[in-house]
């Protein structure tokens, strides 16, 4: 995936309905194998002195001083509004948020369309943000909804509870 990242072109990339990576899936892919634990995260209250907020733009303004690549993975906004939400697991919501398979009503609930943030640090490894709200539901169905046996994320969950 490093290589793949590397070698694309700047600007942004639609990978929708990419069903590998660089497309990335947090519970049908190895890429958070070896990433350690998930943890919980100080509430993101604007401040720049919690985390993860004062990590992220340590690492983000390391990068810019150096002409580093940043590659964050969500989706575009509709609407011409510029920018890209979504940064985060995007399967295993509930409610008004389930994915039907026929229409695109959401954008809540899909696989291989989770967000993240990555980041070039001039060294063969990468820095990495992948986030979920603990409220998301796995494992998920082949439309990223919540499956059956399904519990909330925790920090115990290591990325593998796909149903499929």
């Amino acid at each position: 995936m490093t290589a793949t990242l590397k070698a694309a072109g700047s600007g942004f990339t639609d990978l929708t309905g990419t069903d590998q990576l660089p497309a990335l899936d947090f519970l049908r892919s190895n890429v958070l194998s070896e990433t350690g634990p998930w943890r919980i995260s100080d509430i993101m209250d604007g401040s720049n002195q919690v985390e993860p907020v004062a990590s992220l733009l340590r690492l983000l303004q390391q990068a810019r001083s150096a002409s580093l690549d940043v590659y964050i993975f969500g989706r575009t906004y509709t609407g011409g509004d510029l920018g890209i939400h979504d940064v985060h697991m995007n399967q295993g919501s509930q409610k008004s948020f389930l994915n039907n398979g026929v229409d695109d009503h959401n954008d809540h609930n899909d696989i291989w369309q989770d967000g993240a943030v990555i980041i070039d640090t001039g060294q063969p490894e990468l820095a990495a943000y992948f986030t979920v709200f603990t409220q998301q539901m796995v494992p998920t169905d082949l439309l990223g909804n919540p499956a059956s046996g399904n519990h909330e994320m925790t920090v115990s969950d290591d990325g593998s509870l796909s149903s499929s």
